[in-house]
C-alpha cells in the first residue's frame, strides 16, 4: 500500500509528492510531526507550491485501485498530527507511554473496545442477538445479563424490548436490538462489559490480541480495586502486567508467521507492520491529548493560586516540547520577578 500526505480539490483526493519522503504510512508520518503545528506546516507546502492555498484541508490518502485506474481515500482520522504526537508514532514511543499509563482504566478500555470492533467481536455480539431475537426464551435471559453490567441509556432500551417482547413485531424487533447494538458504539465501557459478560456463552474467536487485553484489564482492575499491596501478594508469573501489556503490543504491531509460529524477521529484528502501529498511535492520541491538556490546566491554576515567591511557574519551555506554544493555547505567561 502507498500513503501520501494530500488535500481535497475539485471533488477529489490529490496526493502530494514529497522529495525525500518514501510512501509508508511512517516515513509520511515522520514528516508531517516535524513541524510546530499545522499551520506551519501549511506555509511550508505552500511555499513548495505543493498546495494550491492555505485554506485547503490537508489528510493522510492511502492509494486504491488497479494500475491506471488510480483514486485515493482518506483514512480514517480528521488529524494531521505534528510535533507534540510525534512519539506516539515510534514503537518505543507507544511502549513508554502505554506501560507510563497501564494502571489507567480509562485508557485500556479504549483500546479493549476499539479492538472488540476490529477484530469482529462486537459484530458476533449483534449477531448473536439478532439470531436468538425471535425466541424469547433465548434472547431474554442474555438481555437480562447485559443489564447487569450496562449503563442507564442501554438499560432503558433492554427494558424496554423486555416490557414489550410479545407486543413488537419481527421487524421492531429487529429495530430495537439494531438500535440496541449502536448503543455500543457511543459507549466503550458498555462494549467491553457486554463482552465479559458474554464470552462464557457466546462462541468468540480466540484471537490473543483480545486475550492479552483482557488479562491486562483484569490485572489493572483489580490492582486498582484492592491496592498494591494487594497486587504484589499475587505471585507474579500468574499476574504480570508488564507482560500482558507487552504481549498485547507486540501482537497488533509485529508480523506474525502463522506457520513458524513465530514473528517474521529482518535482519536479526522482529518486522514491524507499519499501519496497526500507525492505528494504535491514532486510538491513543486523543487520550494523550487529553492527559496534556490536563497537565497544562492543572500548572496554569497552580501559578494562577500561588503567591509564593518560590513557586514553580509555567513557562514557554514546557509548551514547547509538545510543539505549541503558550499563545496557541490560550495561557498568559506569568513572568517571575527576580
Amino acid at each position: 500500500m502507498k500513503y501520501y500526505l494530500g488535500y481535497y480539490d475539485n471533488l477529489d483526493y490529490r496526493p502530494i509528492e514529497l522529495e525525500g519522503i518514501d510512501t509508508s504510512i511512517l516515513s509520511v508520518i515522520e514528516f508531517t510531526t516535524k513541524f510546530d503545528n499545522l499551520n506551519s506546516l501549511k506555509k511550508y507546502l505552500l511555499a513548495e507550491h505543493k498546495i494550491p492555498n492555505i485554506n485547503v484541508t490537508l489528510n493522510y490518502l492511502i492509494e486504491k485501485g488497479p494500475k491506471g485506474n488510480k483514486y485515493y481515500e482518506t483514512l480514517k482520522t480528521n488529524r494531521i498530527y505534528t510535533i507534540e504526537s510525534s512519539f506516539l508514532f515510534t514503537l518505543d514511543g507507544i511502549k513508554k507511554f502505554i506501560l507510563e499509563n497501564k494502571y489507567q482504566e480509562d485508557m485500556i478500555i479504549l483500546l479493549f473496545a476499539e479492538y472488540l470492533k476490529k477484530m469482529g467481536y462486537s459484530k458476533t455480539i449483534k449477531e448473536s442477538l439478532k439470531n436468538k431475537s425471535q425466541n424469547a426464551t433465548l434472547i431474554i435471559p442474555i438481555l437480562k445479563e447485559i443489564r447487569k453490567v450496562t449503563s442507564t441509556t442501554i438499560q432503558e432500551q433492554i427494558n424496554y424490548i423486555i416490557d414489550n417482547y410479545s407486543k413488537l413485531t419481527r421487524d421492531e424487533l429487529a429495530n430495537r436490538i439494531d438500535y440496541l447494538i449502536s448503543a455500543f458504539n457511543y459507549s466503550n465501557s458498555d462494549l467491553v462489559n457486554t463482552y465479559l459478560k458474554l464470552r462464557p456463552t457466546l462462541n468468540f474467536k480466540n484471537i490473543p490480541v483480545i486475550n492479552y487485553i483482557r488479562n491486562w484489564f483484569s490485572i489493572a482492575h483489580d490492582h486498582n480495586e484492592a491496592g498494591s499491596a494487594y497486587y504484589y501478594e499475587i505471585p507474579s508469573e500468574y499476574r504480570d502486567i508488564n507482560f500482558e501489556v507487552n504481549s498485547f503490543i507486540s501482537a497488533i504491531v509485529y508480523d506474525y508467521d502463522s506457520i513458524k509460529k513465530d514473528y517474521k524477521k529482518v535482519n536479526g529484528k522482529r518486522k514491524i507492520q507499519e499501519r496497526p502501529l500507525f492505528d494504535l498511535a491514532v486510538i491513543l492520541e486523543p487520550y494523550y491529548k487529553m492527559k496534556y491538556d490536563r497537565y497544562l490546566n492543572t500548572i496554569y491554576r497552580e501559578e494562577e493560586d500561588s503567591f509564593d515567591e518560590d513557586a514553580e511557574f509555567l513557562d514557554e519551555s514546557d509548551f514547547a516540547r509538545y510543539g505549541t506554544t503558550s499563545e496557541e493555547e490560550g495561557i498568559k505567561i506569568r513572568k517571575r520577578n527576580r
